[in-house]
């Protein structure tokens, strides 16, 4: 049985780390990306085939629409793993876009909800169909001046929870909340900041999305029946 894994925010520094340790478990990789392709570039020419890559600016309703169609063309997938998010810019409410926030609710959670949408159904028919959301240790520890990042990732914890339980014999879905973890993500943090935050970790030092990718595939993995969890990763 053909086996296929979809990766929005497949650019991303973590998506990488992950599409590289585990590429060979998998028939089709649809791998989205929104302005820059060069890394996963590199990575089909040493894929191939079977890694296709799909441009969407989630900030459009347009599309995503087209993009969602064209995953369709390709094949329904059997497991989602959701990263897009906008780089973290730490800022006091009062200071605050309400025009900011709206759009990375767009890239955050219009995109997977919709994405869900249209292939959830068919996914609860299959056997170990999977869907991993990732979002923030902020969630389980609050820091302050991270409101909008916060309400858009606690929307993405509300879906997670929500298609968890409605889902809950037909697919597993959970999330992941890693802590600090060296992207270009983290590019606008002061670097007392991520230096305090490696200082304060039981490890001593921030994660690397080579941290990440090994619970993620555990995740994914047929064996794991968990389901409706957040799991912190620090």
């Amino acid at each position: 049985m053909s086996k296929t894994l979809l990766i929005t925010g497949a650019s991303s520094d973590m998506a990488i780390d992950l599409i590289n340790n585990i590429y060979k478990d998998y028939d089709k990789i649809i791998a989205h990306y929104n302005s820059s392709a060069k890394n996963l570039e590199a990575l089909k020419s040493k894929i191939g085939d079977k890694l296709f890559l799909l441009q969407a600016n989630f900030k459009d309703i347009l599309s995503t629409e087209k993009f969602i169609d064209e995953i369709s063309d390709i094949s329904l997938p059997n497991h989602i793993v959701h990263f897009p998010a906008t780089k973290l810019k730490p800022e006091r409410f009062d200071k605050s876009n309400w025009n900011e926030l709206s759009e990375d609710i767009m890239i955050q959670v219009h995109s997977i909800y919709k994405i869900c949408q249209k292939f959830i159904k068919d996914m609860s028919k299959k056997e170990n169909s999977k869907i991993i959301f990732v979002l923030t240790s902020a969630i389980f520890n609050t820091p302050k001046f991270n409101t909008n990042y916060l309400i858009a990732k606690y929307s993405l914890l509300g879906l997670m929870k929500s298609l968890s339980t409605e889902y809950s014999e037909k697919i597993k879905i959970n999330a992941i909340s890693p802590v600090l973890t060296e992207t270009k993500f983290l590019e606008n943090l002061p670097q007392f900041a991520l230096e305090q935050s490696a200082q304060n970790s039981p490890i001593k030092r921030n994660l690397k999305p080579s941290d990440i990718s090994p619970v993620i595939i555990n995740l994914l993995s047929d064996n794991n029946n968990l389901n409706g969890q957040n799991i912190l990763i620090d």
